[in-house]
């Protein structure tokens, strides 16, 4: 599947590689890129850093998250686990993924 854009003045969906829209003949802005190369180093090592860092704190996050959705998706009766404490256990295992994945990319860094 090739990567289309909308057009601004006529919203026909155009190839991404096009700059003037064939139905309107209008002129389509090119998205700026995540990652521009054309930015200074310490620039592009900045977002990475951020980037780095909200990975790690979003990990912190889902992981609380998944404790307290543990600690109300567990029947003491019948000893069993609820759908919501499954989902529980799901936000611990990824918010501990994210966490210990962003926090080896910062130590990478230095």
């Amino acid at each position: 599947m090739a990567h289309t854009r909308k057009c601004p003045q006529c919203g026909t969906p155009v190839a991404g590689t096009r700059s003037v829209c064939p139905r309107c003949e209008a002129g389509i802005d090119v998205p700026k890129q995540w990652d521009d190369t054309n930015q200074s180093r310490s620039v592009r090592e900045e977002k990475r850093h951020a980037a780095n860092v909200r990975m790690r704190n979003s990990g912190v996050g889902l992981f609380v998250m998944g404790i307290l959705l543990l600690s109300r998706g567990l029947d003491a009766k019948a000893n069993t686990l609820t759908p919501i404490g499954s989902i529980g256990i799901l936000f611990i295992v990824i918010g501990t993924v994210c966490f210990l994945w962003g926090w080896k990319l910062l130590q990478l860094e230095k």
